[in-house]
């Protein structure tokens, strides 16, 4: 019963430490055919179909940056919203279109993808890279 008992307080701890580290990911909804590819600075992400909402994180550096939003709409809604740490407003894409969108941010940054039966794709990354 004591093994049972460690077992289960390490299992706790580690799950806890692995929220801690992986961020602030939330993701809602649906998303069918979804491949996504993300690092620390850039988000990119693929989709027959998207409804609901995500939240990302990444890391825009600690000088101000040149960002971008790339955006492909063949169907649906999508809007996007990049706020700083402090939940200033950088950037909102209402129902946004198919194109690139700039705009600059430092540190960490949040995102927070709203879709409606979106078909397409969106990447946000360094305009740099």
């Amino acid at each position: 019963m004591r093994d049972k008992n460690k077992i289960l307080k390490i299992l706790a701890a580690f799950v806890c430490i692995m929220i801690l580290f992986c961020g602030c990911n939330y993701n809602s909804g649906l998303a069918i055919g979804k491949v996504e590819s993300s690092t620390g600075t850039r988000i990119k992400q693929s989709h027959l179909l998207l409804n609901g909402t995500e939240v990302r994180t990444l890391s825009a550096g600690k000088e101000e940056q040149k960002m971008e939003a790339i955006i492909v709409t063949e169907e649906g809604e999508i809007d996007i919203t990049v706020t700083d740490r402090n939940g200033e407003e950088i950037i909102f894409l209402d129902n946004a279109e198919t194109g690139t969108y700039e705009f600059t941010a430092e540190g960490k940054i949040k995102i927070t993808i709203k879709a409606k039966d979106h078909h397409g794709s969106f990447e946000i990354k360094r305009a740099d890279s």
